[in-house]
């Protein structure tokens, strides 16, 4: 399974990602941020053959969508700010998608993943 996770180089995916690793479901992990530096570092800190980096903008729809494409999984650990923009992004790729900070705000898009 290859899951794409946005917002990851924060606290809260980092350490969902953390998690995902223990399986051996996960074949590809990325880590999606606007942080190249901290992003980086994640991936260092994972130190796992699975995972790489994508330098991911949520404000920029069509090229992240297009990143997250080919994806199984979208892990969704952005700010609750910028849920509305993250959301979006997982609806136009197609693909599942799972928020880690659950507000409500995604229910709005429920007819664009149906």
């Amino acid at each position: 399974m290859k899951i794409f996770c946005l917002g990851a180089a924060g606290k809260i995916s980092r350490e969902s990602v953390l998690d995902l690793l223990q399986s051996d479901k996960p074949t590809r992990v990325t880590i999606g941020d606007t942080d190249e530096a901290r992003g980086r570092e994640v991936v260092a800190w994972l130190a796992d053959d699975r995972v790489d980096f994508a330098q991911a903008d949520v404000f920029q729809t069509d090229q992240t969508a297009d990143l997250m494409r080919d994806y199984d999984l979208v892990m969704d650990g952005t700010p609750i700010s910028i849920n509305h923009e993250s959301t979006l992004c997982i609806a136009r790729a197609g693909v599942h998608g799972v928020n880690l900070n659950g507000t409500g705000p995604e229910f709005a898009f429920h007819d664009a993943f149906v």
